[in-house]
Parts: structure tokens; sequence; C-alpha cells
């Protein structure tokens, strides 16, 4: 338990949301903008890359001083590719994650994580590129770091999350503050709050703030029902108001 290696393609330890929740755990029905913007979660990554969370690399992980059916320590250090999934790797160095946890009970954690990397910065990134110190191949660091604190309960949750990075001259960064209770059996209510800049020295670029508020049905154990209602609060565009529905099955 102490020590143990993962190698193949998986779910990267930045963040405490994009690895220990699938969309099939996932309370909500988007993932936070901070994992969609800098975990290279979705196609509005700041990289340019869409890896959907995941890559290909050689992890080390572990976790010690076990008791009462938990460990006080995790860990995890992961040298990964640090490109494109399922491709071979065509950049000049690796990435590095490297991710510790401390269970201060079996309900509440507390997490660290930073990431060194550095890539090809797409061209198609057009919002990036006045403010990207550039080389002809658009090569730049790639660096992202953050923590967050999580509660889990019975009929309860609450989680909070704050990462920031580094995309050749841009600091981004944002947080969430997400939270549930199941009021009646199978029934949920969920809500959320997202910040995001995506360069936090100009405060008059792109700031999105989202509220979120959802109601999760669990009839079975491996049927669920999501309804999220989520306001898109834009600086620079005009404000959208979204309602979505999913539907999943585990087998």
């Amino acid at each position: 338990d102490e020590f143990g290696i993962k190698l193949g393609q998986y779910k990267s330890p930045l963040s405490i949301e994009n690895s220990e929740y699938n969309p099939a755990r996932l309370e909500f029905i988007n993932y936070s903008l901070v994992v969609q913007r800098l975990a290279r979660m979705s196609k509005s990554d700041l990289s340019g890359y869409n890896e959907n969370g995941r890559d290909i690399g050689l992890d080390f992980v572990g976790s010690a001083f076990k008791q009462d059916g938990y460990s006080l320590l995790n860990y995890e250090l992961a040298i990964f590719n640090g490109y494109k999934l399922n491709t071979n790797d065509d950049n000049q160095s690796k990435d590095i994650v490297g991710r510790l946890i401390v269970n201060a009970t079996k309900e509440l954690s507390f997490a660290g994580y930073y990431q060194w990397g550095e890539g090809n910065l797409p061209e198609y990134v057009d919002s990036l590129h006045k403010y990207v110190a550039q080389t002809t191949d658009f090569y730049v660091p790639l660096q992202r770091y953050g923590g967050g604190v999580a509660y889990k309960a019975d009929k309860a949750f609450a989680r909070a999350e704050y990462i920031a990075g580094k995309t050749g001259d841009i600091n981004a960064g944002g947080f969430y503050v997400a939270g549930g209770y199941e009021f009646v059996k199978h029934f949920m209510l969920t809500a959320r709050y997202d910040y995001f800049s995506d360069n936090t020295d100009d405060k008059d670029y792109n700031v999105e703030q989202d509220y979120t508020v959802g109601l999760n049905y669990t009839p079975l154990k491996s049927l669920n029902f999501k309804l999220n209602y989520t306001h898109h609060n834009y600086n620079s565009k005009t404000d959208l108001n979204g309602l979505y529905l999913m539907a999943t099955v585990k087998y």
C-alpha cells in the first residue's frame, strides 16, 4: 500500500475533481471551470490540448499511516508525455505532476498539487497569442499548481479547489466552491460557484463566473439523473443561461 506503480494512460492527479470524480460520480453535469481550463479536461483548456484530463505516463502512488479504514496520507508522483491522447510524445520534455493528500478524517481531506510542463501552444489558441512570448513553434511553459479541501458523508458533500497556472507569459487561475445535501432518499440538491480569469494580470480580460444549482435523482445505484441550471456571467460578453439534463447508467 505504501508504494505502487501505475503505467499507462490515465487521469492526471492534478486536482481532486479531475482524478477522483469521473462523469458518473461527479455531482454536476459539467466539470468546474478551473478543471476545464487548466487540467486539459476540455477544448477550452488554455494549453489548447483536450485530453479529457488524461495523459500517458508512469505514476508512483502510495498511502501510509492506516487507521480505522483509511490512510492519513496519500501521494502521487507522475511523469507524463504532456502531449495528446493515444499519441507518441512530440515535444521536448516530459510533464511532472505531484500531489499530496492529507486525510484528517475518513470524510475530510486536504490536497495540494503541482505540475511542471512545457509544450507547443497550438496556433489556433488565438486569444492567448497577444500575451504569450512567441517563438517560432509556440513552445512555452505550461505550469499548474493549486490545492483543495473535500468533505464527503453519506448524505452530504462539500468541496472547494483553487488552481492557477502559467501558460507562456500568461498567469491564469480561479476556484470553485460546491456542496450538496440529500434531503429525501434518492434526491440531492446541489450548488456550485465558479470563478475563472484567463489572465489574472489583466482584470479587463476574460473573466467568467458561473452560478449552478442542481437536482440529482438516483433511483438505483447504477442509474442517475442530473438536472442543472447555470447562469454564466462574463465581463467581456453577454451573459448566458443554460438548462442541462443528463442520465447516467453504470454497468
